[in-house]
């Protein structure tokens, strides 16, 4: 019997996982405050491009779960201190008043909210019957389709100025109509 060699398969995950973190140290260790006289950047600030840079492609490559590499992503700008205090030192508390600053605000949790409200109207079969009697009444081809829905948007963005809930709203409505056509 021959030695037979198993077939050596990498995956696009893997590949995504060696180019983050090749991304991140590129990034990190190259003199990118010298190669631009104008622009100003700092090593936090480095530090962030590096790690944001290396999110994106483990996203891109679908290295981990989405939810997941975001979480890695905000861990890690608390871990290399990538904020300063008001003494200008690094530190890992002003770093994480300003990593997770934006879930205080109420922006972020009209988000929150607004996608549980589309994912409640799309299960209920609401967004279903919505798009039915939309249908009914104010479609009869593809042009007033897309009329339709731009008047509706406007609609809505009397009622909701956020544009992100308006949109989940919509797309709940809209993929009904999109998948019945």
């Amino acid at each position: 019997m021959g030695a037979e060699k198993k077939a050596f398969k990498i995956t696009k995950r893997e590949i995504g996982f060696v180019l983050g973190i090749v991304v991140f140290l590129l990034v990190k260790f190259l003199p990118l405050a010298e190669l631009s006289s104008t622009v100003e950047l700092t090593v936090g600030g480095q530090t962030c491009l590096a790690l944001t840079l290396a999110t994106v492609v483990f996203w891109a490559c679908g290295v981990a779960q989405p939810g997941f590499v975001g979480l890695l992503y905000c861990a890690l700008l608390v871990l290399f201190k990538v904020c300063v205090d008001d003494t200008g030192a690094a530190s890992i508390s002003a770093t994480v008043a300003s990593t997770f600053s934006s879930w205080t605000k109420a922006t972020m949790w009209l988000v929150i909210g607004s996608y549980l409200i589309a994912s409640a109207v799309k299960e209920s079969g609401l967004g279903e019957r919505i798009a039915y009697a939309f249908m009914l009444k104010f479609v009869r081809d593809a042009k007033s389709l897309i009329i339709s829905i731009f008047a509706l948007t406007f609609v809505l963005s009397l009622l909701i100025p956020h544009p992100f809930p308006r949109a989940f709203l919509i797309l709940a409505v809209v993929s009904v109509i999109a998948e019945s056509a």
